[in-house]
């Protein structure tokens, strides 16, 4: 059973509001990311499933420091986030529920063996995210990235990269 995926750009967050489940790719700097906050703030205010998966052997779990630095504004401007109506506490708060489950993991530079496992892994993971929706009536999965590369090993500059599940 292979997923087909259709990739695009997205630039502004409000595009999710639609979407029943979320891959997150994690990477290395992408927690202290705005516009990655921002998508996952979204989500979380839609009650989007989320699915975190590790592609980064460096990027770096938040812990108790992180989320105090992320308080007093040393990693995100606070204009910035109150110019977009949203606040370190909702950042937070999404930032929790990301990680209140276990991340999948994803090798970018793992032998096409290795990948198919990981992804056929992730797709069953995905089908019962997709179950656990019940509340919406779209039957969109759509996958972020940001930081500086994605799933498929490209860098985007931070952008997200989100593909929707046709099928």
């Amino acid at each position: 059973h292979k997923m087909q995926e259709a990739v695009e750009l997205v630039q502004e967050p409000c595009n999710l509001q639609d979407t029943e489940c979320l891959i997150v790719v994690l990477t290395k700097g992408v927690l202290e990311s705005f516009g990655f906050a921002e998508a996952l703030v979204t989500a979380f205010q839609n009650r989007v499933s989320l699915l975190p998966v590790r592609a980064d052997d460096n990027f770096s779990y938040p812990d108790p420091c992180f989320y105090d630095a992320l308080r007093k504004g040393n990693l995100m401007r606070l204009e910035t986030i109150e110019s977009r109506n949203t606040s370190y506490d909702s950042v937070e708060a999404a930032y929790r529920k990301l990680f209140n489950m276990l991340a999948m993991k994803f090798t970018p530079h793992g032998s096409e063996t290795v990948q198919q496992v990981e992804v056929s892994i992730m797709a069953e993971r995905l089908k019962d995210l997709r179950r656990q929706a019940t509340t919406k009536s779209s039957p969109t999965c759509k996958h972020i990235a940001s930081g500086n590369q994605s799933v498929d090993g490209c860098n985007h500059e931070g952008g997200l990269i989100v593909a929707a599940q046709s099928g």
